[in-house]
């Protein structure tokens, strides 16, 4: 792989093609040159040698994102959003579960802003969730600020309104926007600056400016 580390891709990828015609089964020659490909802005050719690598290790947290990333680049956000959750189920290293959190966290957000600024029904979310939290104690809020952040650590779709999840701390079902909306206003009543992965702070001083 010395000649991919130091930029000759092409050199690099004849090399990794070589290695792979007398080991299709080679986890790490499928992985390299997935990579030198992607580094090409070839993003289609790089999605059989990452399949060909997940049929060999099924538990490769890494190809699982770059088979998202590979997919996005190629305008098929809703495939690659597959791939990351695959990703976050599977585990394995923390980095890199972290990276597929913020892939997701990144598309929602953009998808989110895609037709406002400020989003109105958030912030009716919030005001409906602040309502609910003066009539809670402290402890209650905390509470179902965590629970909302374990559930949320699983992934929420905040971008479809016909996914509904239910929580032990309320009755009723509640789209993933709405929990990710009493969540913010949640962590916002006893630790501010928690980073939820999503900025809804426009929303919620709007919210709270109404109340």
């Amino acid at each position: 792989m010395a000649e991919v580390a130091v930029g000759n891709l092409l050199l690099g990828e004849e090399w990794l093609r070589k290695a792979i015609r007398l080991e299709p089964a080679n986890r790490w020659a499928l992985r390299n040159l997935a990579g030198t490909l992607m580094k090409q802005g070839r993003f289609e050719e790089s999605l059989a040698f990452i399949k060909q690598c997940l049929d060999v290790a099924p538990d490769d947290t890494a190809m699982m994102i770059a088979y998202g990333d590979s997919l996005s680049e190629l305008g098929r956000s809703d495939e690659s959003d597959v791939y990351y959750r695959k990703a976050v189920k599977a585990g394995g290293p923390q980095h890199l579960t972290d990276l597929a959190k913020a892939r997701l966290t990144e598309k929602a957000e953009k998808a989110l802003r895609s037709n406002a600024d400020v989003r109105p029904d958030v912030v009716q979310y919030m005001r409906d969730a602040l309502s609910r939290f003066s009539s809670m104690e402290l402890s209650e809020i905390q509470n179902l600020a965590l629970e909302l952040a374990m559930l949320g650590n699983k992934g929420l779709n905040i971008n479809d309104p016909t996914k509904k999840y239910r929580i032990r701390a309320w009755s009723g079902e509640f789209t993933g926007l709405q929990l990710i909306s009493i969540m913010y206003a949640a962590f916002q009543q006893f630790a501010p600056d928690t980073d939820i992965g999503i900025d809804l702070g426009k929303e919620y001083r709007m919210a709270t400016a109404m109340e």
